[in-house]
């Protein structure tokens, strides 16, 4: 997705672009505002980000988080609970000019990392 395409969508936030793009799904966070256990972090994440066009769909599994990538660089991932990246707050979409999202069929190596075998996003900067 390039900027003029981002543009043409007119985004609020980065997930609102996202919403556009081929393969990837945002729902409401049924555990935003929650514990996942005793200690641990808040769930700050309003929606969670799903690649919907992977291997990882054939063999059962629903919901498929990808990692996420800011100009090259490891965010983190879109797992659940409060370790999953906050991706709003992460990312401004003011300052996206591309965003790339790859399933794991056609993952560049240098993307290849731990955890991505549901996919990648890739947030590029101006």
């Amino acid at each position: 997705m390039t900027r003029e395409e981002i543009e043409a969508v007119t985004p609020r936030m980065t997930t609102d672009a996202l919403r556009h793009m081929s393969g990837v799904s945002i729902v409401s966070n049924a555990n935003y505002g929650r514990r996942s256990c005793r200690g641990c972090a808040v769930d700050r994440r309003r929606v969670v980000v799903r690649m919907t066009r992977t291997t990882m769909r054939l063999s059962g599994v629903r919901e498929c988080p990808p990692v996420f990538f800011l100009d090259g660089m490891l965010i983190g991932n879109g797992g659940d609970g409060p370790d999953g990246v906050v991706l709003d707050g992460a990312v401004n979409v003011d300052q996206i000019e591309a965003i790339e999202a790859f399933s794991t069929a056609q993952l560049p190596a240098r993307f290849n990392v731990a955890g991505a075998s549901c996919g990648v996003i890739v947030f590029w900067t101006r």
